[in-house]
């Protein structure tokens, strides 16, 4: 029953919104096509998502108070140099994803957790929420552990898929 509340939620979110989910037909048509930029595209692209992996990697600082009121003061992020990504329970790690993606004039992107990296705990969102008309860029992504457990990844490690939605008036 709660699935079903939440995805009548999210269609009626999009339906206000004036934003209708593209097929995978249309999808892959646009990004074979160049008009939604993915590149590289690791694999094929099957539904109505492409599927995105992980990239360079940055810890913030842990352990320290943070003013939200002074967030343009925080220093940025430090790159982490190692084959091997452990985020610790409780942990947050930006990344970027290894895709480049432009989305054109007209569309929207909206990342998800890929279904079996979120069934061990991880949970992914982009840090802007979605991606806007015009965006040209390789995704910042808020990668949280929420289990008890570790959990490693490594560059190019399949972690999120992106749903492209056309907006209409």
């Amino acid at each position: 029953m709660s699935i079903y509340i939440s995805v009548l939620s999210v269609l009626s979110v999009h339906l206000r919104r004036g934003a209708f989910m593209l097929s995978a037909k249309k999808l892959q048509e646009l990004v074979i096509s160049g008009t939604i930029g993915v590149e590289p595209v690791l694999e094929e692209i099957h539904g109505p998502g492409v599927k995105l992996h992980l990239g360079d990697w940055y810890q913030i600082a842990q352990g320290k108070e943070i003013d939200l009121d002074g967030l343009r003061n925080l220093s940025a992020p430090i790159k982490i140099d190692a084959e091997e990504l452990h985020i610790l329970p409780n942990q947050l790690v930006l990344a970027k994803t290894l895709e480049h993606i432009r989305m054109p004039e007209g569309y929207i992107g909206w990342m998800e957790t890929h279904g079996s990296a979120a069934n061990v705990g991880l949970q992914i969102s982009l840090t802007d929420a979605h991606l806007d008309p015009g965006t040209d860029t390789r995704p910042w992504l808020q990668l949280k552990n929420q289990s008890d457990h570790p959990l490693v990844m490594r560059r190019g490690t399949y972690i999120a898929k992106m749903y492209v939605h056309k907006l209409v008036d």
